[in-house]
């Protein structure tokens, strides 16, 4: 782009340059009106292609930017790309971890499973419990048997009464045709035969009676026989039903395991790709290792260079100090000044022993302190895993309850259905009444049919009311175990929150250590700090999260109690129901009987047989205005019936909507938990990988704060810059002290000799000396010279080393800053979770209040069925008095 500029530049220059070559070759000579026209239009062209090339200029700068934006834009993506590929190695690591943690769940799943229950002790169970059906089917056979016994029993004890009473009335035909020999009388005789076609009437009747019973004892045991048979259809029909409702949950169970683990281990890596990465991970960390240990060599060889400089600098202070005492004639002054000056040195190293002392004390407390918060985390990490196995367990039981549930109400289904059909039963009965238009015979096996039906219906009703009574006893039982469950449970709740205080006065005495020392190790306690108290965050939360649990457990119990109450007062109901039925189906047996026995006999009317037609004309008057009574009495009762049978199906439709609103809420609440439970899992994870980052960032920090330049190296650095300074200083002094030195020797000796000439040798020796002394200073000068070479390379080092730490301190910084802000939307987080589960609490209040506003209306409702009980009760004590009275005066009048 630049060179294309520089094309249209130089372009617009040779334009102008030619524009102006031409004006000046025409110059004040072109007056002509061609010549103007030309350069007229020689201007035009001109500028046309001056605009050309700024419209070329702008269009290549525009160029310029578009490609300077796309540059800048890929170096965005590529830095994006660099950034998504580090956090992918980082959820590939995360993966790896989580695969990990997902084996071990499986091989704890598997532990689980071999020590659960074996198949074979469940088939031992479920042998156990059809042997014992099987001995109850026995027994209720048994117990028909017997019944069936005493019915032949009575039929006999009945025919052997019919035939005495057939016998009395022979022998009173006996004695009236004894007395009609001895009257003799047209009319005595046709009594008489009349009385004996009467007599024989009577006996073929009572042979009837006697075949009709046997015939109906022969229905009846056919009847049972075929009751047997039906329930055992029954029981098998259960047992399949059952059978497959086990089946059809253990599947949805089995599918819904498999679709979790297969959730669990979606992605995961295989086995020899784990190995090879565990051993990059080893060989890497031993690398580090390795490292670590080089690092430390070189801290120490450079440490132990430090001193010998020191050393070296000390050295040459003292040969200064030896050649300035040298020169000054006062070597005592000097001597004393040294004396003071070592005694000063060893002061200060006292006192830098002292607070050498104080240092490792105070970093083998701080260690200490490290160690406790490190154990501390690994405890609450296991804590955490506790939890989590343990809030696994409580939903491994929540799903087992949920199937229990599931089977109790197929079991209420089918009790509802049976009750149902007994109801309807009870209704035909009642409206089957024998029809006045057939004959007496027919009218009582119609009547003996209905009273065998509802006698059946009775020992049914009967037989399920144990039934139910055993069922409640079984659940009651259940009930009681679930809470000595829920007891055991709540102690280990409590043992925790007793173990919770101790955490609490350690997070004190971690605070007043930070009030103390504020300058070690802040960043990593307040982050540790942070962490502890996330955790009991968690645990306040958790322990939240039982106590719901518990109050569901206690509303489930007390919606149980209420159905297992709604069950009892029903059945009590219709066993009222069926007494006050029977009663008056018994009583309009009787009254049938008693108007068939009452019937006259055919006879000559005389004054005494007109007396008595009378009497029983009267009889049958009163008889058919109480039948009349007791048919208004039967269509109220009928009506009654339809009117509670109403009553009863709405009251069951309330009951259907309820159950499906209870079922509609316990499915939502069980949801709700189930997402809570997982989004405390993900946030146990997410928690514990940030654990792990941080722990990480605490070595890291350390390895840093152990390489990074403490003020102490700086200061070392800057008084070795002085010290080389001063001994570059001290070196030029000598230099020049040393050539003076030699002039005067020189000049003193050169003197002495003229002088005197046997004072040579002793010049000569002085010189010897001088000269000797020369050489040993030259040597340490060049000694020195030579550590001040090596003090350069070293102070060149270091400086490169601060460079590349101090770069390495600012991108820990700008990595801080991102945890950090990563760290305030986790507790950003955190607010948002806490103010929707105290919505979530403020719902499950309101929840409460309509529920128990609802319990409130149906304690009302059934304290008005109550009073209607009572009213029925009454009337049907009433309506049984009445018949009494009834009873009493038809007797007064036979009488």
């Amino acid at each position: 782009s630049l060179n294309k500029e520089l094309e249209i530049t130089k372009e617009k220059f040779h334009t102008i340059e030619q524009a102006w070559e031409q004006t000046a070759k025409l110059g004040d000579n072109a007056t002509d009106k061609a010549t103007k026209f030309i350069t007229n239009s020689e201007i035009v062209s001109i500028s046309k292609k001056i605009t050309m090339l700024e419209m070329k200029e702008l269009n290549e700068r525009q160029r310029a930017e578009h490609c300077q934006r796309m540059y800048e834009h890929l170096r965005n993506t590529l830095k994006q790309a660099e950034e998504r590929n580090f956090e992918l190695e980082t959820k590939f690591a995360e993966l790896t971890k989580i695969n990990l943690e997902a084996q071990k769940v499986e091989q704890s799943l598997r532990d689980e499973l071999s020590n659960s229950v074996s198949k074979g002790i469940s088939d031992v169970d479920k042998h156990q419990i059809m042997e014992l059906e099987k001995s109850e089917t026995e027994l209720k056979i048994e117990i028909s048997k017997l019944k069936e016994l005493s019915d032949i029993a009575k039929a006999q004890v009945t025919a052997l009464e019919n035939r005495q009473q057939s016998r009395d009335k022979e022998v009173e035909s006996l004695r009236m045709q004894i007395l009609d020999y001895q009257v003799q009388s047209d009319e005595k005789i046709l009594i008489a035969k009349l009385h004996q076609h009467i007599v024989a009437l009577q006996v073929s009747e009572a042979t009837a009676i006697t075949k009709l019973a046997a015939a109906t004892s022969k229905l009846q045991k056919a009847e049972i026989a075929n009751m047997r048979l039906e329930q055992k259809l029954d029981d098998k029909e259960q047992s399949l039903y059952y059978a497959r409702v086990e089946g059809k949950n253990r599947v949805k169970h089995l599918r819904q395991t498999v679709q979790s683990l297969r959730r669990q281990f979606s992605g995961a890596l295989p086995l020899a790709q784990q190995e090879k990465f565990s051993k990059t991970m080893i060989q890497l960390q031993n690398d580090k290792l390795k490292t670590m240990e080089d690092i430390q060599k070189a801290q120490q060889e450079r440490r132990n260079a430090e001193n010998r400089a020191v050393e070296m600098e000390m050295k040459l202070k003292g040969i200064e100090e030896l050649v300035a005492t040298l020169k000054d004639a006062r070597g005592a002054q000097k001597v004393i000044e040294w004396h003071v000056k070592i005694e000063e040195l060893r002061l200060q190293a006292l006192k830098h022993n002292r607070e050498l002392s104080r240092k490792n004390e105070e970093i083998k407390y701080l260690k200490n302190i490290v160690s406790e918060y490190e154990q501390t985390i690994n405890h609450l990490e296991e804590e955490i895993v506790q939890q989590g196995q343990f809030h696994e367990e409580r939903q491994m039981a929540w799903d087992k309850r949920e199937v229990e549930l599931e089977r109790q109400l197929d079991i209420y289904d089918s009790q509802k259905q049976n009750i149902l059909s007994t109801a309807q039963k009870f209704n035909e009965a009642a409206g089957t009444v024998p029809d006045p238009s057939l004959t007496l015979p027919h009218q009582l096996e119609q009547a003996l049919k209905i009273v065998r039906e509802q006698s059946r219906t009775i020992l049914e009703m009967q037989a399920t009311c144990k039934s139910v009574e055993e069922k409640l006893k079984e659940k009651e039982v259940a009930l009681w175990k679930a809470e000595q469950n829920i007891l055991s449970r709540d102690k280990v709740i409590n043992e925790l929150r007793l173990q919770l205080p101790a955490s609490s006065e350690r997070e004190k005495l971690v605070a007043q250590l930070d009030q103390i020392d504020d300058n070690t190790y802040p960043h990593a306690l307040k982050i540790a700090h942070q962490t502890i108290a996330n955790m009991q965050a968690r645990l306040n939360q958790k322990e939240e999260i039982l106590k719901k649990y518990q109050h569901l457990l206690a509303k489930a119990r007390e919606e149980q109690e209420e159905i297992a109450k709604k069950h009892e007062e029903d059945l009590r109901v219709l066993h009222q129901k069926l007494d006050v039925h029977v009663d008056s189906s018994f009583n309009k047996f009787k009254q049938t009987a008693l108007e068939l026995i009452q019937k006259p006999s055919l006879a000559v009317p005389a004054s005494k047989h007109l007396i008595r037609l009378a009497e029983l004309e009267q009889t049958i008057a009163e008889q058919d205005s109480s039948l009349n009574s007791l048919l208004s009495k039967l269509n109220k009762t009928s009506s009654d019936l339809q009117k509670q049978k109403q009553i009863t199906a709405v009251k069951i439709k309330e009951f259907d909507n309820i159950r499906a609103q209870l079922e509609e809420k316990h499915q939502g609440r069980v949801k709700g938990l189930q997402d809570e439970i997982e989004e405390l899992r993900s946030l146990l994870s997410k928690m514990g990988k940030e654990l792990l980052n941080i722990k990480s960032e605490l070595e890291i920090q350390r390895e840093a704060n152990n390489r990074s330049p403490t003020t102490a190296m700086k200061n070392l650095v800057e008084r070795l810059k002085n010290q080389l300074a001063l001994k570059e200083k001290q070196q030029k002094a000598l230099s020049k002290a040393l050539l003076e030195l030699r002039a005067e020797m020189t000049a003193a000796a050169e003197q002495q000799i003229i002088s005197v000439a046997s004072q040579k040798e002793a010049h000569m020796n002085v010189q010897q000396i001088v000269d000797k002394h020369t050489k040993e200073l030259r040597s340490q000068i060049e000694d020195l010279n030579d550590q001040l070479l090596k003090l350069k390379d070293a102070l060149k080092l270091s400086k490169n080393k601060e460079s590349s730490l101090l770069d390495d301190m600012d991108d820990l910084n700008q990595e801080l800053q991102k945890k950090m802000k990563a760290y305030t939307k986790v507790l950003r987080q955190k607010d948002d979770m806490e103010k929707e589960n105290e919505e979530l609490k403020k719902q499950n209040k309101r929840l409460t209040s309509s529920i128990q506003s609802k319990a409130d209306e149906q304690t009302l409702i059934d304290e008005l069925q109550r009073k209607i009980k009572k009213m029925e009760i009454e009337l049907g004590k009433k309506s049984d008095e009445s018949e009494k009275k009834n009873l009493r005066e038809d007797r007064v009048l036979k009488v």
